[in-house]
């Protein structure tokens, strides 16, 4: 199991857990948005189409009066005022024309000016008369409103005018007609209505048309204006109603638009969006917070079910694979305060019972491999020792004292070596001055043989098993030497390898064929058994046994003739 393992699934979990949560809020978020834009665009579009329903009523009703006025009989009176001859007669007529106008202008809501004028008497009456000239008239179509500018004391100031004439026809041209009743109001007007109804909550609405400037109100933030109107060029040819999102200054506006028949414009309004989708934005916002503290909450549980359950599994898991590979030493320090404490407990005494089991077992492997090393060091030692107590009977009954001195000299020196018990492991040069001793024997029995040994100087303190060179030298003069005519020599030398020893025992004697080195090599590698009794087995296993794996004997045949053995063994660490 991976360290974090349980924690990690449990944080998954929790995160697959939030995620329908989260699709199916990000989905409501979105159709409620949806359904909140919709709503506010459609409010929007109601309220400007009744702010301009309202001012077309008005106008319609300004209209209205035009006609209203060609019915009173003081305006018909006044239509062939050219007539009347006494003069008398001539001012009652106008004047009560006068006031007829003048009643009917104090009727009405807005601030107007009405004008009566007879093209056949060429006489004009008004109520002020300031926005009205007869080039107006002519200039003007009838029974619509027309959006003129007038020039009053310097200044310029924009009007709309309605005008209606009698007799009515569609073809009829003022100047064809017997009287023309107009009526107009200032731009002025729709500036104070924009202020009442801006102060209702809209945000900053104005008229707006391809042809003039726009008509806004009072407070109106004109650089904002400007832009907005930029947004709806891009859009041209503008529906009659219609609302759109845009970035203006890095911030998103709706605008909102409704066209206006009478005034031939269009009723523009602009909001932040982001304001008016504040209380959904602010619960979103909430949910979010929700959801993250319940992410960092589930995170916590999950911290502490890893802390709690996690780590003893993990200290256990490691603790068996410690045994599993041999370590049978590791303990679990920190007994957590709860029911995985039982366990831990349990497994600190299992492995504390394994690990003594195994060192008594391991003792026991130790002292039979002793007894083993004794055994094949016993298998030695006999054969040598028959041949010399042979080789000095000789001596003696040939009364050659020489050699018999030289004979026990060496042979006592080679059995007090290795008649001592109290150490199996020797130095490398305690182990090559027996082997002088052995061969100054043999070259006494057989003068015939000369040998020739170089071991470095550094090499001779290295560590070696008893008694592990002389079976390879006994086996070359006994199948290589002996068997040869003539003189025989053999090459003792040793180096060092990286962390490993070699020793190459080397003779020029009668040697093998290949078919008898691959035998002799199947039987040295070949397992313990009692019929595998030969000096050259007993070498190989002694090293492997004692110095493991990559310790032993190769054995060859060079093509110079003789026969060759090299012993490797890993150095021992001091």
């Amino acid at each position: 199991m991976n360290r974090g393992n349980i924690f990690t699934k449990v944080a998954i979990l929790i995160v697959f857990l939030l995620i329908p949560v989260l699709v199916l809020y990000f989905y409501s978020n979105h159709v409620s948005n949806n359904v909140a834009s919709t709503e506010i665009k459609r409010l929007n579009r109601e309220q400007l189409s009744f702010f301009v329903n309202q001012v077309e009523m008005n106008m319609d009703n300004l209209a209205m009066n035009t006609m209203t006025l060609g019915r009173i009989q003081s305006i018909k009176d006044f239509k062939t005022v050219h007539l009347v001859k006494d003069p008398m007669d001539y001012i009652q007529i106008k004047d009560a024309a006068i006031k007829t106008i003048e009643q009917q202008n104090i009727s009405n809501n807005w601030k107007n000016e009405i004008v009566v004028y007879s093209p056949n008497s060429k006489e004009l009456i008004s109520t002020t008369a300031s926005s009205f000239n007869i080039e107006n008239l002519y200039e003007s179509e009838k029974n619509r409103w027309n959006h003129h500018t007038v020039i009053i004391n310097g200044k310029e100031q924009h009007y709309f005018s309605w005008y209606s004439v009698e007799p009515w026809s569609k073809s009829s041209k003022i100047r064809e007609v017997n009287l023309v009743i107009g009526i107009s109001f200032s731009e002025s007007i729709l500036q104070e209505r924009l202020d009442q109804f801006k102060n209702t909550g809209r945000n900053d609405p104005f008229f707006y048309n391809l042809k003039d400037p726009p008509i806004t109100s009072r407070t109106a933030n004109n650089e904002m204006v400007r832009a907005v109107i930029s947004e709806l060029q891009k859009d041209i040819p503008l529906n009659e109603n219609n609302e759109k999102i845009v970035k203006i200054y890095n911030k998103n506006y709706m605008i909102s638009y409704v066209y206006s028949n009478r005034l031939g414009s269009y009723l523009v309004d602009y909001a932040p969006f982001d304001t008016l989708m504040a209380p959904i934005k602010s619960s979103r916002n909430l949910f979010y917070f929700s959801v993250g503290l319940l992410l960092i909450t589930g995170i916590f549980a999950a911290f502490i079910l890893y802390r709690h359950v996690h780590v003893p599994i993990n200290q256990l898991i490691h603790g068996v694979n410690s045994i599993r590979l041999g370590d049978y030493s590791v303990r679990i320090p920190n007994l957590p305060k709860n029911e995985f404490a039982y366990l831990i407990k349990s497994y600190n005494e299992m492995a504390q019972q394994i690990q003594i089991l195994i060192e008594k077992v391991y003792e026991e492997e130790v002292r039979s491999k002793e007894a083993i090393l004794k055994q094949l060091q016993s298998q030695i030692n006999p054969h040598f020792l028959y041949n010399s107590l042979f080789f000095i009977k000789n001596m003696s009954k040939l009364g050659n004292q020489k050699a018999l001195n030289e004979m026990v000299h060496n042979l006592a020196e080679y059995y007090r070596y290795t008649t001592r018990v109290d150490k199996h492991l020797v130095t490398l040069n305690d182990e090559i001055n027996l082997i002088e001793n052995y061969l100054n024997i043999y070259t006494l029995r057989m003068d015939r043989i000369s040998f020739n040994i170089s071991i470095p100087e550094d090499m001779k303190e290295e560590k070696i098993l008893r008694l592990i060179i002389q079976p390879i030298v006994e086996n070359a003069i006994v199948h290589g030497l002996e068997p040869k005519v003539g003189k025989g020599n053999i090459n003792i030398t040793g180096k060092i390898v990286s962390e490993k020893n070699i020793i190459v025992i080397e003779d020029d004697g009668v040697g093998m064929d290949p078919f008898e080195l691959n035998d002799l090599k199947g039987k040295v590698s070949s397992p313990i058994n009692t019929r595998n009794n030969y000096g050259i087995w007993n070498v190989h296993q002694r090293l492997l046994l004692y110095f493991g794996t990559g310790s032993g004997i190769e054995l060859f045949v060079p093509e110079s003739g003789g026969f060759r053995v090299v012993l490797s063994w890993n150095r021992v660490k001091q």
